[in-house]
């Protein structure tokens, strides 16, 4: 295979069932800049097309901003279980 056609391929990997980079993204725990409470957690905050299938690290992120949610929460005192708030 030409080099040319082989760095063209690896450059520019085209995707169509997993598209990725639609939101664009800050450094604010993945929220909506103007809508307060909504967040996005999905593959549309990869900066990038990944090499691979984005289902895994598309539910990496879905878990990262779970995390940060509770912790934020448990940040604030709120109960995060029904358990937590008997106590």
């Amino acid at each position: 295979m030409p080099e040319a056609l082989e760095n063209f391929i690896r450059d520019y990997p085209i995707i169509v069932y997993h598209p990725v980079g639609t939101c664009k993204m800050g450094h604010d725990a993945l929220r909506v800049h103007g809508i307060a409470g909504l967040r996005v957690a999905d593959a549309s905050i990869m900066p990038i097309i990944i090499n691979g299938n984005s289902n895994i690290p598309t539910m990496v992120i879905g878990e990262k901003c779970a995390a940060m949610i509770l912790q934020e929460l448990d940040a604030a005192g709120v109960a995060q279980d029904g358990a937590a708030a008997a106590e």
